[in-house]
């Protein structure tokens, strides 16, 4: 009979998730959230390359330890100077839709969990002990729907980054294309409202 590894009978990690409220279906879905927001920063930092043609081959880039929402201004500023609408429009929706779904990211992957009831919930930039903070406090509250909105959302911006960065389809076509704006279009949309949620008198519909 193998002995009970030290880090497992001291850790017990299945019963600290337990405690959280992190099930395995949760685990799951915030697993895909935060991998997804991992594969967006890789392409997008090499579609910077092609897109604003920066020097990267045998130099250290200029994207090198970027923030993620540095690297989303980066491209921001570059949609700004692009000359056709469409192209312009496409790149412009994607940064406001991706730096929001990055606040959610945040959210969940430096939040502390805690369980309410049946939801864990994940609360960023806390000041309950009366501490200042640089930030706002954020909070996201993981219930299945929301989990699946936001893996769906971060697919979103996934794939159509990889498709920039891999040549599928070049941004004069992919601007083009109904289903590819739409879904875009749609992502901004409902995290700005969320975003908004105070004062939006729409967020119960989300």
């Amino acid at each position: 009979m193998s002995k009970t590894p030290a880090y497992e009978e001291y850790g017990q990690p299945e019963r600290l998730q337990s405690m959280q409220g992190i099930t395995p279906e949760i685990g799951a879905r915030i697993g895909a959230i935060i991998t997804f927001g991992s594969a967006i920063e890789y392409h997008l930092e090499r579609y910077l390359w092609h897109a604003c043609k920066l020097p990267y081959k045998n130099v250290r880039p200029v994207t090198d330890l970027k923030k993620i929402t540095d690297l989303i201004k980066m491209l921001a500023d570059h949609a700004a100077t692009l000359q056709v609408a469409e192209e312009r429009s496409f790149l412009e929706t994607w940064c406001t839709a991706a730096r929001l779904a990055f606040e959610v990211r945040n959210d969940l992957v430096h939040g502390l969990p805690i369980k309410m009831e049946t939801t864990v919930v994940f609360n960023r930039n806390s000041m309950w002990e009366g501490e200042e903070r640089k930030k706002h406090f954020s909070d996201f509250w993981a219930e299945d729907y929301a989990l699946d909105r936001m893996r769906a959302f971060m697919a979103v911006l996934m794939r159509s980054i990889i498709e920039l960065h891999g040549g599928l389809y070049k941004l004069s076509e992919i601007a083009l294309q109904p289903l590819a704006v739409r879904a875009v279009r749609e992502v901004k949309r409902t995290l700005e409202e969320l975003a908004d949620r105070s004062y939006n008198p729409t967020f119960e519909m989300y």
